[in-house]
């Protein structure tokens, strides 16, 4: 048995009895082009293992994830203006496109987890929803999104911060960032608190046009 269908069968023995997975063709998924999800309907069928199934696609993604980014490193400006950032009363909160399980399982993201309140992940919904709980946690705040996602500047209701790079490291030049919406353009963490401390001394609501 490969590396891959080993993990395959942890996260299967983690939702469904071990003498129910199926033999080792059926959990080479890796041989096939048919999505993880789809196959646990063909091997666990029925409503009442809907929950079980759902269970385990996400523990399929998160560990998939979790190899994806497991040599992934931080810019080494985060943690020193994070800790800047919470030194001034800003309240932080992660929004990723991953599951929360991932952030805070990945060895290199803990020590700057309790900078942020709150992890908002893939379980809690799209973007819009994140947007939508930090509204709830935190009525009529300015909200500013940093982000290297060009797709994130068009987030509604909130100014955008893109963080611009090289291409070679994953990111964007400032020019798509500022085309995709954003207001502010940095190439390193340490122009953030500036950024947001403008913000703290403007009128809410011209901020916010």
């Amino acid at each position: 048995m490969g590396p891959d269908e080993r993990w395959v069968e942890l996260c299967l023995q983690h939702h469904f009895p071990a003498e129910e997975i199926p033999d080792a063709p059926g959990r080479a998924y890796h041989l096939a082009a048919t999505p993880f999800a789809e196959l646990l309907e063909r091997w666990f069928p029925g409503a009442e293992r809907a929950g079980q199934r759902r269970a385990c696609a996400v523990t399929y993604r998160a560990e998939k994830a979790l190899r994806i980014y497991a040599r992934a490193r931080l810019f080494p400006d985060v943690a020193a203006e994070l800790e800047r950032l919470a030194g001034m009363g800003i309240p932080i909160v992660l929004s990723t496109y991953q599951y929360a399980i991932v952030a805070r399982s990945l060895p290199q993201l803990r020590p700057i987890l309790p900078y942020f309140d709150r992890i908002l992940g893939k379980e809690h919904g799209p973007k819009e929803a994140h947007l939508a709980e930090i509204r709830r946690l935190y009525p009529g705040s300015r909200i500013l999104s940093v982000s290297d996602s060009p797709s994130d500047m068009r987030l509604p209701g909130t100014v955008p911060i893109g963080r611009s790079g090289a291409a070679a490291h994953g990111l964007h030049p400032p020019e798509l960032l500022r085309f995709s919406g954003a207001r502010h353009v940095v190439s390193s963490f340490r122009e953030l608190p500036d950024i947001v401390r403008g913000y703290q001394e403007e009128p809410l609501l011209e901020a916010a046009r």
